[in-house]
């Protein structure tokens, strides 16, 4: 009941009332606390966030003692970014309750404890982090049991398969994926939920394929996704596909895609990639007016000036936009900053572009500037 009053509140935009309820459910029944759905708990803090950090904070914290987890696997990652947040917050306020248990969840989903222990402020720089291997493993075995009992459920295969991926998984992973798109294709997509994760799936297919090598079967794979989604779903599709022809040695068929793009509307979040993508291309292309212009587009967002500024050999500029982002894009400079198990070569240009990405890391100026932004820069088995 108090579920269903708080989805409703939230609905009727009535977030303080709709705070205030939940906490009410998590004083009143913490036994069963656990039960309040995922759409009321995440959509109570996100929205109550902005307007009011105190109270989303104490919320954060009354579900800590709960012990509330996500129900829906795929909801993982934001809960995870939302528990790092209130472990910066319980420190900040010499909390040490609080932060021990935002602590012990965070150790539970691996990839978000990656993000934590590169954080120096989070993370003690000396003391190894745990060995996050296994920890993936049960998140692996978890999030298959309920792709299994809930095969139309694309969301939460897309997360299954980042997570696969990440665990070098990726023939597992394809397998799967392939077994649901026949799904799809047997008795149509539209019995499915969640069908935003649709167009990242196929994009997944072919991105599989990259990953164990089967280059023979990815343009046919592109192809084959590009003909199953209009012209506005296949723009994830393509940014993907124009990474992978860029990195195969082939810019001028990456930029032959731009009239892919032509007459669609993009968001924010796909531009950008898109401007940084061309400005890689087009300096394997040797056009370097291009090339400037789009990195002068792409000033405001230094993490993704870092990839062009590699394709170009341009080291120099590389390390200036991984040490702006390092303030602008803080998380992002962390993940870019550990270091994982090296991906398969996918020509020799992208063996040097590899080689670049070491490179740029190991330069004084980027570990100093890391250590100044008080940056853990760790290795793990991903």
């Amino acid at each position: 009941s108090y579920d269903m009053h708080i989805f409703l509140l939230m609905l009727d935009g009535q977030y303080a009332p709709a705070a205030t309820a939940m906490n009410e459910a998590l004083t009143r029944f913490p036994d069963t606390a656990t039960q309040l759905t995922d759409l009321s708990v995440m959509g109570v803090v996100v929205l109550v966030m902005k307007s009011d950090p105190e109270q989303s904070q104490a919320l954060l914290n009354r579900l800590q003692e709960a012990h509330w987890q996500p129900h829906n696997p795929a909801a993982r990652p934001l809960v995870g970014l939302l528990r790092v947040e209130g472990l910066r917050k319980a420190l900040a306020a010499g909390d040490a309750t609080h932060a021990a248990l935002y602590r012990a969840d965070i150790e539970k989903d691996s990839l978000i404890y990656v993000v934590s222990q590169g954080d120096a402020e989070l993370s003690d720089g000396a003391v190894a982090p745990i060995d996050v291997a296994p920890v993936l493993a049960g998140e692996i075995r978890d999030t298959q049991a309920y792709v299994v009992n809930s095969p139309t459920e694309l969301m939460v295969l897309q997360y299954l398969i980042m997570l696969e991926r990440s665990g070098g998984q990726s023939s597992l992973a394809l397998t799967q994926l392939n077994g649901i798109l026949d799904l799809a294709d047997k008795y149509g997509i539209q019995n499915f939920q969640n069908l935003d994760s649709y167009p990242g799936l196929l994009a997944a297919r072919a991105e599989l394929l990259t990953d164990i090598g089967r280059f023979a079967e990815v343009d046919k794979a592109y192809a084959d996704g590009a003909a199953r989604l209009t012209p506005l779903g296949q723009v994830d599709l393509n940014l993907s596909y124009m990474t992978y022809l860029t990195d195969r040695g082939n810019e001028a068929a990456a930029l032959g895609l731009i009239t892919k793009f032509v007459g669609v509307t993009l968001e924010p979040n796909q531009q950008v990639p898109l401007a940084s993508n061309l400005a890689c291309a087009y300096s394997y292309r040797g056009d370097e007016p291009h090339y400037a212009q789009l990195i002068t587009v792409l000033a405001q967002q230094p993490m993704m000036r870092i990839r062009p500024a590699l394709c170009a050999g341009d080291l120099e500029g590389a390390a200036a936009a991984l040490i702006e982002g390092m303030k602008d894009s803080r998380t992002d400079a962390i993940m870019f900053l550990q270091n994982g198990n090296t991906r398969l070569v996918l020509s020799e240009r992208d063996r040097a572009y590899q080689a670049r990405v070491a490179a740029l890391k190991a330069r004084p100026d980027v570990i100093a500037a890391a250590q100044a932004a008080k940056i853990n820069i760790r290795t793990w088995p991903l």
